[in-house]
């Protein structure tokens, strides 16, 4: 009698188990191509390079004037006292630091315009997708952006769903 409760139990969980089972759709989509394709997105790239443009001459500026010391310096070195020379040569490692260091800030803070001026976009995008792939049915959506859907029939790209959704 047991043995039958027992089996009778395990059949009545498999079948709940195998009803509990969703069918997974799938969708993929071309994130980057729509993202570079926003109006939002070209003015902000536009922004970013002219941030990029500013950094670039200031840095050449400065290389420029640490350059021209090195050489002046490299033509009165013989004929310093000591004690200039040791302060010129102080002065000048303080420029080739200060050059360094502005730099370093420079790359840190275009990653942080970067971010600034184009995640809300990203993030547009991101939730459009997940709008589109819910109204849609799609249970996973994933991003070829980047070459990783090896075979696709082309049944299943959301990319004209999302572009309509954008206004695009």
């Amino acid at each position: 009698m047991k043995i039958r409760i027992v089996l009778l139990l395990a059949v009545i969980l498999l079948a709940q188990a195998s009803m509990a089972q969703r069918k997974q759709v799938v969708g993929y989509i071309n994130a980057d191509k729509i993202l570079n394709d926003l109006p939002q997105v070209k003015e902000a790239e536009k922004d970013l390079l002219k941030i990029k443009t500013d950094y670039e001459g200031y840095i050449m500026k400065k290389e420029q004037e640490y350059n021209q010391y090195l050489e002046e310096l490299k033509l009165q070195l013989d004929s310093l006292p000591p004690l200039i020379r040791d302060s010129k040569i102080k002065r000048l490692e303080g420029l080739y630091t200060e050059l360094q260091n502005f730099k370093v800030e420079a790359q840190k803070d275009m990653m942080t315009q970067e971010a600034l001026l184009f995640d809300p976009w990203r993030t547009k995008l991101r939730t459009t997708i997940n709008d589109v792939a819910k109204e849609l049915g799609y249970t996973m959506v994933i991003d070829n952006s980047k070459g990783m859907v090896l075979y696709t029939d082309g049944k299943d790209d959301l990319e004209a769903a999302v572009r309509k959704k954008l206004g695009l």
